[in-house]
């Protein structure tokens, strides 16, 4: 089973937990979360932002082949399922799972996707992307963006997750500074090219699998760093087009159309 979500967020930590620890969660109200880390219950990743993440959880197949080409960082764990539910959620506080147990979270803004699973072990692995802020940051740190994409995709229009980046800090695309000081002017002339139709993309995958042999990734602490499992891709990513609409995106295009 696949399936996107678009999870609103304003956390700097990404979190997969087990149904069975929520009401342990609110009881214990922040003063040890390492409990749940230690008992598998939990898995908290740090994020490098706070703004909404496109979501796919895969549940018990295989990644699919780009799914396994383009992820930029890994971190690995596995949880101890009682119960037969996996939360996974944008953020981690009692307040936040107390809204959602009584289904008093406002309409519209998801903040908690529901996985059923069988009870037992559960490998699971949390993969970041293009487009995400861990993802975003991992390809920064690895050299100039537009650079890299131009070289590797020389004839292709940039999607609109690098644009976004790139509108922003036109210095990661050098010799081009002044096209991103104004996309939709250079887009007019034909300076720039942008994918404007595809506007959404997978950020964070959560792909939960049977319990295999072998060894998790350790924390240092309570959360996985946001760059856990960090690689160097071959090739510049163009994102994974994601089934469900990212309202930040759509927005970047409509200012770009004007």
């Amino acid at each position: 089973m696949r399936r996107d979500i678009h999870l609103h967020n304003n956390s700097d930590v990404f979190s997969v937990i087990c149904g069975c620890a929520v009401d342990e969660i609110l009881e214990d109200r922040g003063r040890d979360d390492m409990q749940f880390v230690r008992r598998h219950h939990a898995v908290f990743v740090d994020l490098d932002g706070r703004e909404s993440i496109t979501v796919r959880i895969v549940t018990d197949e295989p990644l699919h082949d780009d799914e396994q080409r383009e992820w930029v960082t890994r971190a690995r764990s596995h949880l101890d399922v009682a119960d037969g539910r996996i939360l996974v959620i944008a953020g981690f506080d009692a307040d936040l799972l107390e809204q959602w147990q009584e289904g008093s979270l406002a309409d519209g803004e998801a903040r908690v996707a529901e996985v059923s699973v069988d009870i037992g072990l559960w490998d699971i692995d949390v993969y970041s992307y293009a487009g995400s802020p861990n993802g975003n940051t991992a390809l920064k740190r690895s050299g100039a963006v537009g650079t890299r994409f131009r070289r590797d995709h020389e004839s292709k229009p940039f999607p609109l997750w690098l644009a976004g980046i790139l509108a922003e800090d036109g210095a990661g695309d050098p010799g081009h500074e002044d096209d991103w000081s104004d996309v939709a002017g250079s887009i007019g002339i034909g300076s720039l090219r942008v994918d404007l139709g595809t506007r959404a993309f997978v950020g964070m995958l959560v792909h939960v699998h049977q319990r295999a042999e072998g060894d998790d990734d350790a924390p240092a602490g309570l959360r996985f760093a946001s760059d856990t499992g960090a690689r160097a891709l071959p090739r510049f990513p163009m994102g994974i087009r994601a089934d469900v609409e990212d309202a930040r995106l759509v927005e970047l295009a409509r200012q770009i159309t004007g």
